[in-house]
């Protein structure tokens, strides 16, 4: 199985829910191309070897700010975009991400083909 990740953030750059999704995907035997924002220094070191049952190939997109702002989102989105398009046929998508422009990303993929959708959101949290 391939799947297309789209998530703003992903290691090697440090967040609780990135790591998070990282040791979930870990130990499925499948290959995950994931496209995440450029950040400006990774801080998760050594994380992917060989010791896995999943293989992971990253593509960073140049956004040049912050996810909130409207040129930085417009990149993110046209880069994953510009990644499906160029990249291996996929089974599935998944977005994942504090940041909904993962999401809005693959909302775009979704609506030009057939591929399963699985957006991943993270915990809900009670306010």
């Amino acid at each position: 199985m391939r799947a297309f990740v789209s998530s703003w953030r992903f290691p090697p750059y440090n967040g609780s829910a990135e790591l998070d999704l990282f040791k979930r995907l870990k130990h499925v035997d499948a290959t995950f191309e994931i496209v995440q924002a450029k950040q400006a220094t990774p801080t998760e070191g050594g994380l992917f070897d060989d010791s896995y049952a999943a293989r992971f190939n990253r593509y960073e997109v140049e956004v040049d700010g912050a996810p909130r702002t409207r040129v930085a989102r417009d990149r993110f989105v046209e880069g994953v975009q510009t990644a499906f398009r160029n990249g291996p046929p996929c089974d599935v998508v998944l977005s994942h991400s504090n940041e909904v422009v993962s999401h809005d990303a693959a909302l775009t993929l979704k609506s030009q083909g057939r591929l399963p959708w699985v957006a991943y959101f993270g915990d809900v949290v009670a306010a």
